[in-house]
């Protein structure tokens, strides 16, 4: 039943994006990011994204008038297209690995295409806030209340096991804050800040040094960017960290310490042998790497492995920029490189830009930026470079990158109140150059 139910919300998303393909795109990031089918029991026994996926692409047509501003004359756009080409050059083109990125790729292009100004993004926002936040506190919430319960998997799709889920986590963690500001609702504000204290706890549940890490930057920046600094960073503490991290105290700061003497711990060590075994890799491959598949880099490594006298085998690296490297190759890893420090560039510097002319709007880029740091972070320990909350991520840059390039110049603007759009009975208008401004299309 609950399947069905699922199948039938989907297909009426999908049949709305025909009409109103940002509809049918906020059903895509929703279903990508909370993955209703496993919850529902059906997960693989449906097409759901590609549903969904149609719905978007046949609807979008309206907005093909956006292309230079959203595809042609972004840097960011152009990043995620660079990587494109050595990810298809590395290779086999029926990979299912490839071919899941393949069509994740085109969907999410078509972000910046019908994200087009502010009320979109904060819808946008939100929807991913809450897609996953919701997770984040169901379990960090249960897990609490059942005396400390350890998370040992996800919740299925690119987040099926702990730390994967973690990094998720650490992603959504700004969206959650930082959609509050944009809000009045205080219901809206209050189950936002649900999520993120939820959130905190799972991540202390799920015993993740990667995400360990990237949280407690996070918590640091965003209270000193907070107005109340030792307020916020003692409340989010108190409320957020504290409850979790004293029912499991004793395993999680073991866990912790183990990152400072990693030489005696056998699964630290494991995972210093498969970084340097990828370097070997890459040295035998360091064109197009050995494949996208995992099997490709376990022929490939096995060998090394077993001459060092390492136990176990079919092991990957875990680490996304040594995977990517290992088995895309250094132009796919100069690429991606360039694709996810650019963008996490570019929103920090825009945020710091509307510091002093936009200040209501600076926490659209600043939510970007801290979480593609998060993800920086946690990838130095698993290997998600293929993740597609990362290239959400970057597409929501590139449609903000745009959205800024038409803000009203050298005035103080409120996010309720910015005069970005209007509505027109046409299709969306753009004036000439050097300035395009984008009207959405018709609703």
């Amino acid at each position: 039943m609950r399947g069905l139910l699922l199948l039938g919300i989907v297909l009426g998303a999908s049949c709305v994006a025909l009409f109103d393909a940002r509809i049918g795109l906020y059903a895509y990031i929703w279903f990508g990011l909370m993955r209703p089918d496993y919850p529902a029991y059906v997960p693989g026994y449906y097409n759901f994204s590609l549903y969904l996926a149609l719905g978007v692409i046949l609807g979008s047509w309206r907005y093909l008038v956006n292309v230079p501003n959203a595809w042609l004359n972004n840097s960011i756009t152009f990043s995620f297209f660079l990587l494109q080409i050595p990810m298809f050059l590395a290779s086999d083109h029926q990979s299912p690995r490839y071919q899941l990125f393949l069509r994740m790729s085109i969907v999410l292009i078509f972000i910046p295409l019908l994200i087009v100004n502010i009320e979109d993004l904060k819808r946008l926002y939100l929807v991913t806030a809450v897609s996953l936040g919701i997770w984040g506190f169901w379990h960090g919430t249960t897990g609490v209340l059942h005396g400390g319960l350890r998370i040992s998997s996800g919740i299925g799709g690119f987040m099926s096991e702990n730390n994967t889920f973690a990094c998720g986590l650490t992603m959504v963690i700004p969206f959650c804050w930082y959609t509050r500001t944009l809000y009045t609702s205080k219901w809206i504000k209050s189950i936002l800040l649900a999520m993120v204290l939820g959130s905190m706890a799972c991540i202390v549940l799920t015993f993740s040094r990667g995400a360990a890490i990237a949280l407690g930057l996070e918590i640091l920046l965003i209270s000193m960017q907070s107005k109340q600094k030792i307020l916020t960073l003692m409340a989010v503490l108190i409320c957020g960290l504290m409850p979790a991290v004293f029912l499991v105290r004793a395993a999680y700061f073991g866990r912790i310490e183990s990152i400072a003497t990693y030489q005696e711990d056998g699964s630290a060590m494991s995972r210093i042998d498969l970084m340097k075994t990828a370097v070997k890799v890459w040295r035998d491959h360091p064109l197009f790497g050995v494949g996208l598949e995992d099997k490709d880099f376990f022929a490939a490594s096995n060998p090394y492995l077993a001459a060092g006298g390492l136990l176990g085998k079919d092991h990957v690296v875990h680490n996304s920029y040594l995977w990517i490297l290992a088995q895309g190759g250094i132009f796919a890893f100069l690429a991606f490189m360039y694709m996810l420090f650019g963008a996490f560039w570019r929103m920090g510097r825009s945020a710091r830009r509307l510091a002093k002319t936009h200040p209501d709007l600076q926490n659209f880029p600043r939510t970007l930026a801290y979480s593609l740091m998060a993800y920086s972070i946690c990838s130095m320990t698993q290997p998600r470079a293929t993740f597609d909350f990362l290239y959400m991520i970057v597409m929501y840059a590139a449609a903000w990158h745009a959205i800024e390039r038409n803000l009203p110049q050298g005035i103080e603007s409120s996010v309720d109140a910015v005069p970005l759009t209007m509505p027109t009975a046409g299709l969306a208008i753009t004036r000439p150059r050097p300035r395009p401004v984008i009207f959405p299309a018709p609703q």
